[in-house]
């Protein structure tokens, strides 16, 4: 059993080895592990700290929904970062962090995830996790970015998700391999994401929009977003979503917005 000394005697020595990350505190349960960061004092500048809960009883996703995570059965991890200032492309930010998520599962044995723009993990059509930035300009111009994410470990069996989202069915971690640990995914996605926005940059953009189509789950695929039935192309330089109105004949490129494959969007 997950305790929370056991997690956070790991997390530290991962700390300890990881130029961008001060301070990692487990706790046992949370409101929100990104409302305490946002409620205590940022990390210094080019730093991060980081907040874990085994329970986490208020967790938020996309669009003001809950991230619903009973005691042990996922990844409740928020890393806070501060930048000098805003970066230009602060709106690629969840994209480069959902390819950074990507590679630590990778890394962990798990290579058939992929990435729904612009926040989802999915494996098999059926969500693994989510990723959610929220960000502020603080008193000195500096840029507080704290990314909630959130993984499903080892769902308690009969496990529904809440209604109001794009997926019909949620998959874990251990589906993949079951051998892999609470702690081991946390201690992977720690580094993969805190190195990510430490290196993140303008000029490392374009490359890591690459790996973002090289894992993209959306493309070529019809959606539904308000109302309009569209196809998906590939993800521009700056994270923004390549979309065709065949009826119209127009293109567009969206910044936000939550598209829904057609045959969920029927089911939904």
């Amino acid at each position: 059993m997950t305790t929370v000394h056991g997690m956070q005697d790991t997390l530290d020595a991962v700390a300890q080895i990881l130029e961008p990350l001060t301070e990692v505190t487990v706790f046992e349960s949370l409101p929100s592990t990104n409302t305490w960061l946002a409620d205590n004092t940022p990390p210094e500048i080019g730093t991060a700290r980081a907040a874990l809960a085994l329970h986490q009883t208020a967790g938020r996703g996309q669009r003001s929904r809950t991230w619903v995570a009973p005691r042990g059965s996922g990844l409740c991890l928020s890393i806070g970062h501060r930048f000098a200032a805003m970066p230009e492309a602060a709106s690629a930010l969840t994209l480069g962090l959902g390819v950074a998520v990507n590679d630590a599962l990778r890394a962990l044995g798990i290579r058939d995830v992929h990435l729904k723009w612009p926040n989802d993990l999915v494996r098999k059509d059926e969500k693994l996790g989510g990723i959610l930035v929220e960000s502020r300009v603080l008193p000195d111009s500096s840029f507080y970015v704290i990314a909630g994410i959130g993984i499903n470990h080892r769902l308690p069996e009969g496990f529904t998700l809440p209604d109001g989202g794009w997926a019909r069915s949620a998959t874990d971690v251990t589906a993949c391999d079951a051998s892999i640990s609470l702690t081991d995914l946390a201690a992977a996605v720690l580094e993969y994401a805190c190195l990510s926005l430490a290196q993140f940059s303008n000029a490392a953009l374009a490359g890591t929009m690459i790996r973002f189509n090289e894992m993209h789950w959306l493309r070529d695929r019809w959606v539904e977003l308000d109302g309009r039935r569209l196809r998906c192309g590939p993800v521009d330089a700056t994270g923004r979503l390549e979309v065709t109105d065949p009826e119209l004949g127009d293109r567009a490129f969206l910044s936000s917005g939550e598209p829904v494959p057609l045959s969920m969007a029927a089911a939904s």
